[in-house]
């Protein structure tokens, strides 16, 4: 397993575009990732499973759009429903 926080900070579309492939690369080779990131568009398409921490606890557990969709992650991120 590899963590990789906030991977994507700092970086231009190219760049994410090219770490990107690299992960997409390694998990298809059997590697597992553990990814912080605020970067949500870059995020979406690496990931099978995703979490949504709210003050220190999960608000939210599953695959990326139902998580995004999730109304205690919208209200937490968000401020609405």
């Amino acid at each position: 397993m590899m963590l990789l926080d906030e991977v994507f900070a700092g970086l231009t579309v190219g760049e994410i575009a090219q770490i990107a492939a690299l992960i997409q690369q390694m998990r298809a080779d059997g590697m597992t990732f553990l990814i912080v990131s605020h970067d949500l568009k870059a995020l979406e398409p690496l990931v099978d499973t995703a979490i949504a921490i709210a003050t220190g606890s999960k608000i939210s557990e599953g695959n990326f759009s139902d998580v995004m969709a999730d109304p205690a992650v919208r209200s937490s991120y968000l401020g609405a429903a």
